[in-house]
């Protein structure tokens, strides 16, 4: 009796354990610098792509961990103890994806500087050892391009000899690689001169609040650019044909993403009695632009209060310049405690 109920309690424990672990996503660590990193509130627009990297995967098996730091190099990253810190927590059958190089290109910065063929190389070699060594895996990506055009209109490159040297780790010591580099300068070179602006922290004087004096910023991204950043992401999973990739939500180009477009300045809309702050506009299948701002009663401050207690309204218009007409409130007020106003300058309300 007591070797069948020791049995049928083995029994439960296994089926526990097994059933929590099929609960437990793995997760997928990412280190970097400013281009990939989680953003405070007083930077926002500005966004890292790492932040729409999990609207690329089934949540339920994938779950993403954005460990990147604002101008941090794979040297800073290290001597700071950020690397460690993704160490300890590595678990067999996780993924650490690597994105360097923008700040070790800093000669002039010690702290930071570390050269290609040398400390670079080195140090992106430890990474990869050292999450194998938890029977992790780690994902190189070369850095994204900055947007730097010159006179004649061509897309010049600033990162020199960086990329070749993630490509050369990742062929010698047999790493998938996402070539961020290569993905990113074809999509700011086809966009072109304009275009390409979009992508970019790029705003005019008095258009958000945070940058008063507007923003020239060719390096970080704008909301709608990390998204793309992030699709080109996916698109080097799938490419790797790593585990990961069958995780991947599909994205055939024609979904809700593909439908959205930056909002323009000059397309907002005023509702007496109210700030309104124009946040995402959508083509809808009917044919017509929908706009989702937030207002709040403009008795009140302008700012923080728009981040927390604002209401979300929905405004249509037959062109994405407008003029937008006022159609119904989407969401009301919930509270200090959700942020709904910022939620509205993400362009991919959820």
């Amino acid at each position: 009796m007591k070797m069948r109920m020791l049995t049928l309690i083995v029994i439960v424990l296994a089926w526990g354990c097994e059933t929590f672990a099929q609960k437990s996503p793995a997760v997928v660590y990412l280190a970097g610098d400013s281009t990939l990193a989680q953003k405070t509130f007083d930077k926002r627009p500005e966004t890292g792509w790492g932040e729409y990297l999990q609207t690329q995967f089934d949540n339920s098996e994938i779950s993403i961990d954005d460990r990147a730091q604002n101008g941090r190099s794979t040297k800073s990253f290290i001597d700071e103890g950020l690397w460690r810190a993704i160490i300890e927590r590595l678990r067999p059958g996780d993924y650490v994806f690597i994105q360097f190089g923008h700040n070790d290109e800093k000669s002039e910065d010690p702290k930071r500087y570390a050269a290609p063929h040398t400390d670079y190389k080195n140090n992106l070699i430890k990474f990869v050892t050292e999450a194998r060594a938890r029977n992790a895996f780690p994902v190189l990506l070369t850095p994204v391009v900055r947007r730097r055009f010159n006179e004649k209109g061509e897309l010049v490159d600033t990162h020199g000899e960086y990329p070749a040297v993630v490509r050369e780790v990742a062929a010698e010591y047999k790493v998938p690689l996402i070539d961020m580099q290569q993905k990113s300068e074809t999509l700011v070179r086809n966009l072109g001169v304009e275009d390409s602006k979009k992508l970019f922290l790029i705003l005019k004087a008095g258009e958000h609040p945070n940058y008063p004096h507007g923003s020239e910023d060719n390096t970080h991204f704008s909301p709608f650019g990390a998204e793309q950043m992030a699709r080109l992401a996916a698109d080097g999973i799938r490419e790797t044909r790593i585990g990961l990739a069958k995780y991947l939500v599909a994205d055939d180009g024609g979904d809700f993403h593909a439908r959205l477009l930056p909002a323009p300045l000059k397309g907002g809309f005023r509702l007496e009695g109210y700030w309104v702050w124009c946040g995402s506009v959508i083509k809808g299948d009917d044919g017509k632009y929908h706009m989702f701002a937030s207002r709040w009663p403009n008795s009140t401050p302008f700012s923080p209060y728009w981040l927390t207690n604002s209401e979300i309204v929905h405004a249509v218009s037959r062109t994405p310049e407008g003029p937008y007409e006022f159609s119904d409130v989407a969401l009301p007020p919930r509270g200090a405690e959700f942020w709904d106003g910022q939620m509205t300058h993400n362009p991919a309300i959820r």
